[in-house]
């Protein structure tokens, strides 16, 4: 919109923190600037593990369907599905963005993400066991993801 500085704040903030130079001309922000800045380094670190997850799941999403017993075509139908609903998804957080200002926003995205991403793995795996029972499927992948010890067996639960 008209009249929007980065990350919602006024004109004059924005004059004040975000101006590019100084009033003597110097650059108010530099690369060591940044790197001493603690803000860069957690919203750095904090979107790249977001980052690095999501690519994670995405790049092992077809695959890993396929391993559980859905045909090819389904396993791509449904990540083009979770692609579409991440689009509009980056609209809807972006009007949260708007309304709320970013860290508000940026916390309940990464709330509402920490608790999709086992969840939703937890419901896929149980609809499948079901689908799974007479349908003449004898082995169930023992594999599962890591970190939701109720869904699979693993070391540390068996010893």
């Amino acid at each position: 919109e008209r009249g929007m500085y980065p990350d919602n704040v006024s004109k004059e903030v924005y004059e004040a923190e975000y101006a590019q130079e100084t009033e003597n001309g110097e650059p108010r922000w530099t690369v060591a600037k940044l790197l001493k800045t603690k803000e860069m380094w957690f919203v750095a670190i904090i979107i790249g593990i977001n980052q690095l997850v999501t690519t994670g799941v995405m790049s092992q999403m077809v695959p890993r369907n396929i391993e559980l017993g859905f045909a090819p075509e389904k396993a791509v139908w449904l990540m083009t599905v979770c692609a579409v609903v991440g689009v509009c998804g980056s609209y809807g957080f972006g009007w949260l963005d708007q309304k709320l200002g970013v860290k508000k926003a940026v916390i309940m995205f990464l709330v509402w993400y920490c608790a999709a991403l086992p969840g939703d793995a937890d419901r896929i795996d149980d609809e499948l066991l079901h689908q799974r029972e007479g349908s003449g499927i004898d082995r169930i992948p023992e594999r599962r993801l890591p970190g939701i010890h109720r869904s699979f067996s693993c070391q540390c639960c068996t010893d």
